[in-house]
């Protein structure tokens, strides 16, 4: 039996029980939270996701893993923009209408269609995310959190969709243990 909570109740649905909980209600952000939050903001830079994903490709070159499926080595040029619509199109589920630009060569409608059929493939994204897991590696934060053998604190997947992480990491914040596919918090 639950404790009497007010703002928790059971209702029923279409003859099911359903836990039902009253929203919390709006707490005002101290001044002393804005400002911090214009502050933090204001250091962000503006960056468009298109730009953000060449970004990366110039850092790891992720891009060049895409390989014509004929294994031809052969580059058109500006591929690699061509490449990261693709991808920011399939990423996003908008299709490749919206990144369609006529009087840019590598992002006309034929192109990018080309693109995703002859580059974008099950092992070509497999070639390319390594790429990126390896260049984690290289980041100082990544270190600080415990790489190792190409995880980041060693989260391990289990079968199913849950996956757990060590208690190594987890220890420095609060104690824990791993249990099968629990994580126990102490």
């Amino acid at each position: 039996m639950l404790p009497c909570i007010e703002d928790l109740r059971i209702t029923q649905i279409n003859g099911k029980d359903r836990l039902a909980l009253t929203p919390l209600d709006k707490l005002d952000e101290p001044p002393s939270l804005l400002r911090l939050k214009d502050q933090v903001d204001s250091l962000l830079p503006r960056v468009d996701l298109p730009d953000a994903i060449l970004e990366i490709h110039a850092l790891t070159g992720f891009a060049d893993e895409f390989a014509h499926i004929s294994e031809g080595r052969g580059r058109v040029e500006d591929l690699t923009l061509s490449i990261c619509a693709v991808l920011v199109a399939e990423a996003c589920n908008i299709g490749l209408e919206p990144l369609v630009r006529p009087e840019i060569p590598a992002l006309t409608a034929a192109r990018l269609a080309w693109v995703q059929l002859n580059y974008i493939r099950a092992e070509t994204l497999i070639r390319a995310n390594a790429r990126l897991v390896k260049a984690q590696a290289h980041i100082p934060l990544t270190k600080a959190w415990g790489w190792r053998r190409g995880r980041i604190s060693g989260w391990t997947p289990v079968r199913g969709s849950r996956a757990h992480p060590p208690c190594r990491f987890q220890q420095q914040i609060f104690p824990c243990e791993t249990r099968g596919d629990l994580l126990q918090f102490h």
